[in-house]
C-alpha cells in the first residue's frame, strides 16, 4: 500500500491537474485510514474537474462516516445536481437525511429509488434497514421479505429479516431462519420458482 501512495504522490507532483491521478491518491491515503489527506484529494480533484462524480461521492461518504449529516446532505444534493438517475449519491441522500432525523424524507427518496430501480437490491434493502431502525418491524419485515423472495440479495435481505425478528424478541425464529438447513431449503425453493 504505501509503495502505492509513493507512485500516485509522485504522479501528482508530475500531474498536479488530474483530478483522476488525486482521486487515486485520495483512495489510497483512504485505504490506509488517512481520512485527511484523503479528503484533501478528493477536494482538489472535484476543484480540478467539478463535474467528476467518483470523488464527489468519496467526499459524501467520508461525511457520513464521521456523524457530518448536514455536510454529507449538501454534497449527496451537489452530485444529484449534477446526475438526477446517480443511484449511489441518492441512497447517500437518504443515508444523510436518516442521520439528521428526516425519516419521512429518507423513506420518501428510497420509495422513489425502488420505483426507478426495480432491479435494485440496495434501495429495498435500505428501506428495510431505515424501518427497522425506526423500529416499524411490520414494515421492515414486509420490505426484507420481499427483498427474500425477488431472488436478489436473498441473504442479505434473509440477514435483515432475522434482525426484524430478533428485535420484536422472536430470537427461535431468527436463528431457524439463519440455520443453514433453513438458507438451503430457501435457495432450493428461491431456485424452484425460477
Amino acid at each position: 500500500m504505501q509503495q502505492a501512495v509513493s507512485e500516485l504522490e509522485t504522479a501528482v507532483g508530475r500531474l498536479p491537474r488530474n483530478a483522476v491521478v488525486r482521486y487515486n491518491l485520495g483512495r489510497a491515503y483512504w485505504a490506509k485510514g488517512e481520512m485527511e489527506l484523503a479528503r484533501t484529494q478528493f477536494r482538489t480533484a472535484v476543484d480540478v474537474q467539478p463535474d467528476y462524480i467518483a470523488p464527489r461521492l468519496a467526499l459524501t461518504q467520508i461525511h457520513l462516516s464521521r456523524g457530518e449529516h448536514a455536510q454529507a446532505l449538501q454534497a449527496a444534493d451537489e452530485i444529484v445536481r449534477l446526475n438526477r438517475v446517480n443511484l449511489s449519491a441518492r441512497l447517500l441522500r437518504s443515508m444523510a437525511l436518516q442521520g439528521l432525523g428526516k425519516i419521512d424524507e429518507a423513506r420518501t427518496e428510497l420509495q422513489a429509488l425502488i420505483k426507478s430501480n426495480p432491479n435494485s437490491t440496495e434501495p429495498r434493502f435500505r428501506l428495510g434497514l431505515l424501518e427497522l431502525n425506526a423500529r416499524n418491524y411490520t414494515a421492515a419485515e414486509q420490505v426484507f421479505r420481499q427483498c427474500s423472495t425477488e431472488g436478489r440479495g436473498g441473504s442479505l435481505c434473509q440477514i435483515g429479516l432475522a434482525e426484524v425478528y430478533t428485535g420484536q424478541r422472536d430470537f427461535d425464529k431468527a436463528a431457524a431462519l439463519l440455520s443453514p438447513s433453513s438458507t438451503r431449503t430457501r435457495t432450493a425453493a428461491t431456485c424452484a420458482l425460477r
